[in-house]
């Protein structure tokens, strides 16, 4: 792999560390069933990367914003969407990167604001119509309860360490039964990669209980060698 290409590689799997935090492509076919999804509640996650374990909690209320605010240490991120479950609006707030900001979906364009690094920022970045899903597990977790064999979808997110854009591809894997919290549960495996020839280089997947909840996450975010991360499902209340 050459200069560039390692770089462009820590790109794309670099991205990952934020998110582990559709419209479709084509016209999959969907499932029929009904679906009663996970609610209103607190949600316990734990992220595993070597020696290093961080804790996360969810706090969702499911209002007219479908409103998720995840808290990471020193970190917190606030996720409004719409009624597709797209994300709509954004408020990243970090103390140890020095930064403070919105990001709203405006038509075709992801519009931020606020303090970046510690400076001042205000930039627009094109984009297209396909979905903006900042937070993968929340609202792939929304559209993966309809997949069927042949369903994929295709999203943008953005890294908060530059602001960057990234086209992701979501792919059904397999039905799948894992143990999380200490409890073995039916589960959707879905592959997450970036689109393109860089689709060759990383993956991610992701399990998903039935009713959309997001249980289980395992990828390398990083160059070759970097420890794989796990970010597991530990309880709610």
């Amino acid at each position: 792999m050459t200069t560039t290409q390692t770089k462009q590689y820590k790109r794309y799997t670099v991205a990952f560390g934020f998110f582990i935090v559709v419209f479709l492509a084509a016209a999959p076919s969907y499932s029929q069933q009904t679906v009663t999804f996970f609610p209103k509640g607190s949600y316990r996650f734990e992220e595993r990367k070597g020696k290093d374990t961080v804790r996360i909690q969810w706090e969702y209320a499911p209002d007219s914003n479908q409103q998720l605010t995840v808290y990471r240490p020193m970190e917190t991120f606030v996720f409004k969407h719409d009624l597709s479950y797209a994300t709509s609006y954004i408020h990243y707030k970090t103390i140890t990167k020095k930064s403070d900001f919105t990001a709203i979906r405006v038509k075709k364009n992801i519009e931020f604001d606020g303090i970046f690094k510690g400076s001042p920022k205000q930039e627009k970045i094109d984009i297209d119509n396909l979905p903006w899903m900042q937070s993968i597990p929340f609202s792939l977790g929304r559209r993966v309860v309809h997949f069927a064999a042949d369903s994929e979808a295709v999203f943008w997110v953005f890294r908060p360490d530059n602001l960057s854009v990234i086209k992701l591809k979501a792919e059904f894997d397999s039905y799948d039964t894992i143990t999380v919290a200490n409890k073995t549960t039916p589960a959707i495996r879905v592959i997450v990669h970036p689109t393109g020839l860089w689709s060759a280089f990383w993956h991610g997947t992701y399990w998903f209980r039935r009713d959309g909840l997001f249980l289980l996450y395992r990828g390398v975010n990083g160059v070759p060698g970097t420890a794989e991360t796990v970010i597991e499902y530990t309880g709610s209340e």
